[in-house]
């Protein structure tokens, strides 16, 4: 099973709790790779990022989308 961010929608958004759900009931491993596109500038003052350096953090991106998951509780409740 795939999944995708979608919509500008994070990891802990409730569309995607049936996600989170049959991960646990089948304790399938989950890999993550985020990655953020061109369409999000590194500043807010900036329509589009200088050097087009976005997407090539990936210690930012996967800390960000980790510490989601950890203070919206998602891996408190499906935890083994």
């Amino acid at each position: 099973m795939q999944i995708y961010e979608r919509c500008g929608k994070p990891l802990d958004h409730p569309d995607f709790e049936p996600f989170w759900k049959a991960m646990n009931k089948t304790e399938t491993p989950i890999w993550m790779h985020p990655s953020r596109t061109a369409a999000f500038s590194d500043y807010a003052s900036e329509p589009k990022s200088k050097y087009e350096i976005c997407g090539r953090s990936l210690v930012y991106e996967t800390a960000a989308a980790m510490s989601r998951l950890v203070f919206s509780k998602i891996l408190d409740k499906y935890r083994s």
